[in-house]
């Protein structure tokens, strides 16, 4: 097929997502709502499964409500874990997974290249690589006999969406960033976000710096964070009295900065910072300096740092009965992966306390990681908030002291 036709292809309203994970059922629903005909591949039988039983449980609030206010677009989605059966259709979303127990890998990638049949194909890749993933790709499917631009067309396309807001981010990203080397790969990604305002800048470039940007992105974001936790590491050792909160706000104010961020606490987790930021941290032990290295480390020792001022404050933390108001790693999504909270809640056991969780994102009321769900009905010799909280559930809550650990909340405290 020659390259100006695989670009017509891209005006068909079929499309398959490979991968099942959150970003590629965030993109099936949206593209199905839109009236696209999605078919959903992933090799995981059993995940297959369950969705073509409807069990649709995410931990992506954003998800589940879209979901349960656009019920229709189930009729625009299938499943399947059978490659063959993607075989006759021209876009593939790709949003494989490229992190297994917290490290990069992406032998499932390059897995699917290798057995997928790549003739009269568009690929749009999303999942996070190193850069120069995608330029491996495409000498893969050479040497599998393929000739780029004419039997394929290759585009690097990063996602960039918020856990609990995967779904809005997909109608209103704040920007569309693509790696292409054909006018024609551009037509694809034009006509595939139609759906989005016109308003919203369209980044083209070449695959590489499309990789680092998505990268860059984020490590940056964890770099405010940490240099906000900084900042009040600073004014713990002088004994500064610091309203955080108005720091935040003035900095963030600056349009050269922005506020998010820039609000001290817990740190960062959940599925994209840590992994991205180590990702790019590894790329940096290659040079002489440590700036993104430094990040890491600030942040893998925040927790520690907390309980201990909250230990100069207080009192020594031991044998005491504790709640942890908001376990997952932020609001809307019971994601707990490298969730700062659940560290916490963790450490403190460890120190003889009795420790408990409550958060009304996570549906299932169970233990976790050895921290059992408390009763809002018991007393508590301490409350430690970590997230946004309903204050009625605050007003039940039978305590001795409430702490707040975030600054963006109006009851910081630490």
């Amino acid at each position: 097929m020659a390259i100006t036709a695989l670009a017509t292809a891209g005006e068909c309203k079929e499309v398959v997502v490979v991968g099942g994970g959150v970003v590629g059922i965030a993109y099936a629903f949206v593209l199905a709502k839109y009236g696209y005909k999605v078919v959903v591949y992933d090799r995981d039988a059993d995940l297959i499964r369950k969705f073509k039983n409807n069990h649709l449980i995410f931990n992506d609030r954003g998800l589940s409500d879209f979901l349960e206010q656009n019920k229709e677009i189930l009729r625009n989605i299938s499943f399947t874990y059978r490659i063959d059966d993607i075989s006759n259709m021209s876009i593939h979303l790709v949003s494989i997974g490229t992190y297994a127990q917290g490290e990069y890998t992406d032998e499932n990638l390059f897995s699917f290249f290798n057995n997928v049949k790549a003739r009269d194909k568009v690929f749009i890749v999303k999942s996070t690589v190193k850069p120069g993933t995608t330029r491996k790709i495409k000498e893969l499917l050479e040497k599998r006999g393929y000739v780029y631009g004419r039997d394929f067309l290759l585009i690097y396309n990063p996602e960039f969406l918020r856990a609990g807001s995967s779904v809005y981010d997909v109608i209103n990203p704040n920007k569309i960033v693509a790696g292409v080397n054909h006018r024609e790969e551009k037509e694809v990604i034009e006509r595939l976000y139609s759906f989005v305002s016109n308003n919203v800048p369209r980044i083209f470039t070449n695959w590489e710096t499309a990789e680092l940007i998505k990268l860059a992105q984020n490590a940056f974001l964890a770099m405010k964070i940490s240099f906000a936790n900084n900042l009040m590491y600073i004014a713990w050792r002088h004994g500064l009295d610091i309203d955080f909160k108005k720091l935040a706000e003035a900095l963030g104010v600056d349009p050269r900065i922005g506020s998010y961020g820039l609000y001290p606490g817990l740190g960062f987790g959940g599925s994209c910072l840590p992994k991205d930021t180590k990702l790019l941290a590894e790329l940096e032990r290659e040079t002489s300096y440590k700036l993104i290295q430094e990040i890491l480390r600030i942040n893998e020792e925040n927790v520690e740092r907390i309980i201990g001022r909250l230990e100069e404050k207080y009192g020594e933390l031991k044998w005491k009965k504790i709640l942890v108001l908001g376990l997952s790693f932020k609001e809307d999504t019971e994601d707990l992966r490298d969730s700062a909270a659940l560290k916490l809640a963790k450490k403190l056991k460890e120190r003889g306390n009795m420790v408990y969780w409550y958060d009304d994102d996570i549906k299932i009321k169970k233990e976790i990681e050895g921290i059992m769900p408390g009763d809002l009905r018991e007393k508590y010799d301490l409350v430690l908030i970590t997230k946004r909280v309903d204050k009625k559930i605050l007003s039940v809550i039978n305590a001795e002291k409430f702490i707040s650990l975030k600054a963006y909340l109006d009851y910081f405290s630490i």
